[in-house]
């Protein structure tokens, strides 16, 4: 968790607040992937779908920051590695809900 904090911080000098927060959802993918794997839990189809709209949402918000970046580029770094950084960030999160929910079980 304070990895995921640490990365998040860090991630605001790279890329825009905006982006920070619409990629942080990139937690919910892995949460129910780390889930599925770890506890055994079952999704519907329709959590599957809703799932790959979010990440084919994440996907173009990384690209067009892509884009952007090459238009207008910043003098702190590009801001796809704020993205990614945030997309780590997510992930680390992800991880520690679901060993804070397997924990509680």
């Amino acid at each position: 968790d304070v990895e995921g904090n640490y990365l998040v911080v860090w991630a605001y000098q790279y890329t825009s607040v905006a982006s920070v927060m619409l990629l942080d959802c990139f937690a919910i993918p892995c949460a129910m992937l780390l889930s599925a794997s770890l506890m055994g839990a079952r999704y519907t189809v329709w959590h599957v779908v809703a799932c790959a709209v979010c990440i084919l949402g994440l996907a173009l918000t990384v690209w067009s920051d892509t884009m952007q970046g090459e238009a207008h580029p910043a003098p702190q770094g590009p801001a796809w590695l704020g993205d990614v950084m945030v997309l780590m960030s997510a992930a680390l999160y992800s991880v520690s809900n679901v060993q804070q929910e397997r924990l509680m079980k």
